[in-house]
């Protein structure tokens, strides 16, 4: 097997983005609360990084609890998701790119 030049970090991000999109798929069709949930969830498979678009209830933020577990707020972290999903596929298209012609 030839050996390639992988970057464990690139490719993680790869899987991460499909993850969080099929999590959004998923949870647009359940109760707000739930689906504020399964988002803390997604995340927290990857240790909360520093560039997620999550924000959780209470750290670094003064967003109270009725505030946070609302339907508005559900609304806002889904298109806030959306959001970054197409950042972020946009920024690994591009990447990958000159990746692939640099080798």
């Amino acid at each position: 097997a030839s050996k390639e030049n992988i970057d464990i970090n690139f490719e993680m991000r790869k899987w991460r983005v499909l993850y969080i999109k099929e999590v959004l798929n998923q949870i647009q069709s359940l109760d707000y609360l739930y689906g504020l949930i399964a988002l803390a969830d997604a995340w927290s498979l990857f240790d909360y990084p520093d560039d997620s678009p999550y924000i959780i209830q209470g750290v670094a933020n003064n967003i109270s609890p009725e505030d946070y577990y609302s339907n508005e707020n559900f609304k806002y972290m889904i298109e806030k998701h959306k959001k970054w999903v197409t950042k972020e596929i946009q920024y690994l298209k591009v990447n990958n790119y000159y990746k692939c012609r640099r080798n």
